[in-house]
């Protein structure tokens, strides 16, 4: 279909008002546009990862340090003296032990980029557009964790009218939440939680049927890592935990904006009036930069306007 893009753009509840639409369309508001708000989580996730790079490097010379001495509890309690550190008593594996705390820090500090990621997602404007229209809508799907309503919110965002229904949004968010990557980010999210909110090992045993339930293999061919049990958790798991995060977010963002009643009127106002070949490149990088748009969306969007074959 091929649409007059001359023509004053369809008008929706959900879309602003064409002085604050053009204010953030000028600004490039980090608000408005995923792609933004994806880079932020992204960078915010590398300095994390600087961190987490240099404190592994320290372990690791510390360990192997240790693993030359006759006795790591001596070896570590005469360095402790010689720091001031004279009530240091230690026993078994300590140092490993001690290692596990940078995997659960950092594990802890992703998610804590994600949760103020899912924040900005369910503060952005069309989604606060959203709940204002149907505060009872609004109230089914607020159920599960941050991750599960924010996928829930993200749904129901780029959902056709027709199908803004709670069973509908439940469901379609239900199969999402079975990818790879939403699966990983869940699991480590249990793991999370079971270190900072509980005062035993029971972790172990509880979190096996999850770690069990896993699709192991999709996630080694998407990843290249495995995710290990509760107890065995290493660095490999912060990295793996990192990784899919930046999936999780990619999706998130992506979906804010509907593509039909936001995305189309938009890229029409902003290109509409170029050259055929100046529109459609434009337009090209514009949803793919801005917009997190894979090829095969890009090409369904410059089929919907009629830019295809400029």
């Amino acid at each position: 279909m091929t649409t007059n893009t001359k023509s004053k753009p369809r008008t929706t509840l959900s879309q602003p008002n064409a002085r604050s639409q053009g204010a953030r369309e000028h600004t490039q508001d980090q608000q408005w546009f995923p792609g933004d708000m994806e880079r932020n989580f992204r960078r915010s996730l590398g300095r994390h990862n600087l961190h987490l790079a240099l404190l592994e490097l320290a372990a690791r010379t510390f360990t192997k340090k240790i693993a030359e001495q006759p006795s790591e509890s001596i070896f570590i309690r005469d360095i402790a003296k010689t720091e001031g550190f004279h009530s240091l008593h230690l026993q078994g594996e300590a140092f490993k032990n001690a290692r596990a705390y940078l995997v659960f820090s950092h594990i802890a500090y992703v998610f804590s980029a994600g949760d103020a990621l899912c924040q900005r997602i369910r503060s952005h404007a069309e989604i606060r557009t959203l709940k204002t229209q149907d505060q009872t809508l609004a109230r089914a799907l607020d159920e599960g964790d941050f991750i599960t309503k924010t996928l829930a919110l993200t749904v129901w965002a780029s959902s056709s009218p027709e199908k803004r229904l709670v069973s509908a949004i439940q469901k379609e968010a239900e199969k999402i939440k079975t990818t790879p990557s939403f699966e990983t980010v869940n699991y480590y999210r249990l793991v999370r939680n079971m270190e900072l909110h509980t005062e035993s090992d029971e972790g172990t045993g509880i979190l096996e049927p999850e770690w069990q339930a896993l699709p192991h293999e999709a996630i080694l061919s998407r990843y290249g890592l495995r995710p290990s049990r509760y107890g065995d958790l290493n660095s490999n798991d912060a990295l793996l935990c990192s990784k899919a995060w930046q999936d999780v977010a990619k999706w998130l963002c992506r979906h804010v904006l509907n593509d039909s009643q936001i995305t189309i009127p938009l890229l029409a106002r902003r290109y509409g009036n170029l050259s055929h070949a100046r529109r459609k490149n434009a337009a090209t990088n514009f949803m793919k930069e801005a917009l997190l748009m894979s090829d095969a969306e890009v090409v369904d969007i410059l089929t919907e306007l009629g830019w295809l074959t400029d």
